[in-house]
């Protein structure tokens, strides 16, 4: 590697390619039909897949063709060695056409990037985030004017997944003109070929039935339906019932004509196979997971693009991190997402830090099987339930304030309660964490449990 790093017009001796045509339908005729699938080397691929994982950790910092690619690599400040590598794997790639078995001859690719090397798609995001940057620039000026799903919710003038982007901004023809200036702009600087003639000539906007489909979901008009799973990330009873029934059938050797004896619940197939079952999933319990899943990366994830939208929209100023509330107006999506932060209270707890955020009566924290409040010998006054973990600190000693809680707790509660540290002692926030989580599982599996 080190060598590859100091020599990088040598990176060409490994990087050849072969490329392959597969039918796309059963009897191709055209070039049309056949997709190409390009076959890098094994040895060049470790080259690239140490480059890849040198950039990948850089990528949350830096993201918010040959010379556009290295100008993007200088501006970001890589070392000099790493761009000369990167670049000397973008410029050196040798094609050749493998076609009935036979190599064909070869021939240098005259564009950047290509597909099946691993370091490929850390580029290609970081190019786009050029393009990123432009628009932002752009919307600073306030030449390009973005738009808002609500009063309080942040702009947005573009999102971008893979190879696609959306653009947004106001409805007029100064915006239209400003997005075409500027994508012209963008492909004079990528050394595209100019596809960008005159948007106002290619917006000619008409009206159509349907939007098509978009990675095999209905891109739809009109209002939402609740029972419609791609809109509401909600599986409806029904269909989950529907599902559960066609899994029975196949278990069981069931058809429409004929039934055989089923020996055993189907709860007890249901359950884990290390507990006698056959680890068949409960799809009610699972679509549930998912929900609770989607609540916890609110929660935990709040300055990201969707949180903020979703906040700003319909979260009225509440406090994720205790509860959100839906009104019969909000959208569906957030009606299930606040019932999924309600189920997901029973998996949170509190981790006590500086003590300023968890409330010492009624939260979990520690590891305390249940709240404060209900462990309490003599329960305390209403107004007390307000109290923040530190307000139980006693600021001359910086330790308990055992004068109050020897009110409300009996011997064994406080003897428990000295052993942990005073909060007023740390300089970190509190922070909720995922209780009884099992390592190495993800959060869905967690919560399926």
């Amino acid at each position: 590697m080190q060598f590859y790093f100091q020599h990088p017009d040598r990176i060409g001796e490994l990087n050849h390619t072969l490329i392959v045509l597969v039918p796309k339908v059963e009897r191709p005729c055209l070039m049309k039909q056949y997709r190409p699938i390009a076959l890098c080397n094994s040895v060049y691929k470790g080259l690239s897949k140490f480059l890849a994982n040198k950039i990948k950790p850089l990528l949350a910092e830096l993201v918010s063709p040959n010379q556009f690619i290295r100008a993007v690599l200088e501006d970001l400040k890589l070392p000099g060695d790493m761009v000369g590598a990167i670049m000397g794997c973008v410029t050196s790639h040798v094609l050749e056409v493998l076609w009935n078995a036979v190599r064909n001859l070869n021939f240098q690719s005259q564009r950047g990037i290509r597909q099946g090397d691993p370091i490929s798609p850390y580029l290609f995001v970081l190019c786009m985030e050029k393009l990123t940057h432009l628009i932002m620039d752009e919307v600073e000026v306030k030449n390009w004017q973005p738009i808002r799903a609500g009063k309080s919710e942040p702009p947005i003038s573009h999102l971008m997944f893979a190879d696609d982007i959306i653009l947004f901004a106001e409805a007029s023809l100064s915006q239209l003109n400003c997005i075409a200036h500027f994508l012209q702009k963008f492909s004079k600087m990528s050394g595209q070929c100019e596809v960008v003639k005159s948007i106002i000539d290619v917006s000619g906007f008409k009206k159509v039935n349907n939007l098509g489909s978009y990675l095999g979901s209905l891109m739809r008009h009109g209002r939402i339906r609740k029972d419609h799973y791609a809109d509401n990330n909600t599986l409806p009873v029904h269909v989950c019932q529907d599902i559960e029934k066609l899994q029975r059938n196949f278990t069981w050797g069931d058809l429409d004509s004929k039934r055989r004896a089923h020996d055993v619940a189907w709860e007890h197939l249901c359950q884990p196979m290390d507990c006698g079952g056959l680890g068949i999933i409960n799809l009610r319990i699972q679509n549930e997971a998912f929900m609770q899943k989607l609540a916890w990366q609110l929660i935990k994830d709040q300055n990201s693009l969707w949180a903020q939208v979703l906040l700003g929209k319909y979260g009225r100023n509440h406090d994720p991190n205790r509860s959100l509330i839906a009104k019969l107006s909000d959208s569906t999506l957030w009606k299930n997402i606040c019932i999924a932060r309600t189920k997901l209270s029973q998996h949170l707890e509190w981790v006590v830090e500086n003590g300023k955020t968890a409330c010492f009566w009624t939260d979990y924290w520690g590891d305390w099987q249940s709240t404060l409040l209900e462990l309490a010998s003599v329960k305390p006054p209403i107004s007390d339930l307000v109290l923040k973990v530190c307000d139980v600190v006693d600021p001359s000693t910086n330790g308990w304030n055992w004068n109050y809680l020897e009110k409300y707790f009996d011997a064994f509660i406080c003897s428990k309660l000295s052993k942990y540290s005073s909060p007023i002692l740390s300089n970190s926030d509190d922070w909720l964490n995922w209780k009884k989580s099992i390592p190495g599982k993800s959060i869905v599996k967690n919560a399926y449990c």
